[in-house]
């Protein structure tokens, strides 16, 4: 079984909108629905768990709850890494079995079913994948203010989600890795971090994580784009 992990616990401060970022409705759907599509429509996906704010359980229950692969919807904490850990140790509780397990944030809605399962079929063979992008901008080490040394660009890359891991490995790296969860900034480096191999996979650049007010103007800009695309096929 393969389970997936979205998040969707945080309160969308930057964006300055009346409600978490999530609930923002573009072309009558909030996001966190234009992503469940995502994974609804995934062929390797069989189901889904929803990592939420507690003030918005009730919200957030109702709009998984309108997809046939939601598993469930579970209180998130305070940072990203406890709402990984409670989705994982629910999962663990409720799902035996389940083989791989993906985590992704709920404000990234333009990620395709087809990369889902392209993603899942990399980990279902290496056991472990983040998809990334190629770094563009000329980019260094610095400290103080100070640049330290050049880095060389092909060897950078941009981590993006869904990632995807074996679910036991990356459950057992975080429960390794509890104590000191907020060192972290992604799963990959927890899952590394308990001494797994880390694998990428490239993908296009357009998978857009909605952080501020622009990037919610933005992607209201794709999704038409992308209807206008779809009605003269």
């Amino acid at each position: 079984m393969n389970l997936s992990v979205i998040l969707a616990a945080g309160e969308g401060s930057r964006t300055g909108l009346d409600l978490p970022k999530q609930f923002y409705q573009i072309n009558n759907k909030t996001i966190l629905s234009l992503c469940l599509e995502k994974f609804e429509y995934s062929l390797l996906t069989d189901g889904f768990i929803v990592a939420c704010h507690p003030d918005y359980y009730g919200k957030t229950l109702e709009i998984a709850g309108a997809f046939k692969k939601s598993k469930g919807v579970v209180y998130g904490g305070k940072t990203r890494q406890e709402s990984v850990f409670n989705s994982l140790k629910f999962i663990n509780e409720t799902f035996a079995g389940t083989d791989l397990v993906a985590v992704h944030d709920s404000a990234r809605p333009f990620i395709t079913s087809q990369q889902i399962d392209d993603l899942y079929s990399f980990a279902a063979q290496k056991g472990s994948v983040i998809p990334v992008e190629e770094e563009s901008y000329t980019v260094s080490l610095v400290e103080n203010e100070r640049v330290l040394n050049y880095l060389d660009r092909k060897q950078v890359c941009r981590h993006q989600t869904p990632q995807i891991f074996d679910f036991e490995r990356l459950f057992s790296a975080y429960q390794k890795n509890m104590d000191c969860l907020k060192e972290f900034t992604d799963d990959g480096s927890i899952y590394m971090a308990a001494g797994n191999e880390l694998f990428i996979k490239y993908i296009p650049c357009d998978n857009l994580k909605i952080t501020s007010m622009q990037d919610v103007l933005f992607a209201e800009y794709m999704l038409r784009h992308n209807s206008n695309k779809e009605e003269k096929k």
